[in-house]
């Protein structure tokens, strides 16, 4: 992506660059590759600087970087893999088919370019606390306990 970028005047952070792949970037001024990190204060400057979070992933679950990226007010494009399409629905971000270069390049641009239904960056912040924090999520496995326990309840009238 950073290559077909090249000529568009954006920077490509890769967090979590391990320097062994430093061929991988050869020639290009356009990326700054940043050594993994645990520390949460510098990710969140990170996505909070950022314009779009690109999740390359070809698996996932319920990926926390997104949730992280969302939290911070950043949109996300991200392929079409396991829980990504929810999280990125109703303008959180972009989902595109997995491994589509021309997709991936074309969302990013879209979002650099203030184009699209993406939602803007104190929206993604007040969604991110409403359905990410741990009494939300407290509260949803809570509503999945009580659904199986009435149905174990009802199958015992029997």
């Amino acid at each position: 992506l950073a290559r077909s970028l090249e000529g568009v005047p954006v920077k490509v952070i890769l967090i979590g660059w391990n320097p062994k792949d430093r061929d991988l970037i050869a020639g290009l001024d356009n990326v700054v590759p940043i050594p993994f990190t645990n520390d949460q204060a510098e990710l969140a400057e990170y996505y909070s600087l950022a314009d779009v979070t690109l999740l390359s992933s070809l698996s996932e679950n319920y990926a926390t970087v997104t949730i992280e990226s969302l939290a911070c007010g950043t949109p996300v494009v991200g392929f079409n893999v396991g829980g990504i399409p929810e999280q990125l629905a109703d303008g959180r971000g972009i989902v595109v088919e997995v491994g589509s270069q021309t997709e991936l390049e074309g969302a990013v641009l879209e979002i650099l370019s203030g184009g699209g239904e993406v939602r803007g960056r104190e929206e993604l912040i007040q969604f991110t606390k409403r359905n990410n924090s741990v009494r939300s999520m407290v509260d949803k496995y809570m509503a999945v306990y009580e659904r199986l326990g009435s149905q174990v309840d009802s199958r015992r009238a029997f």
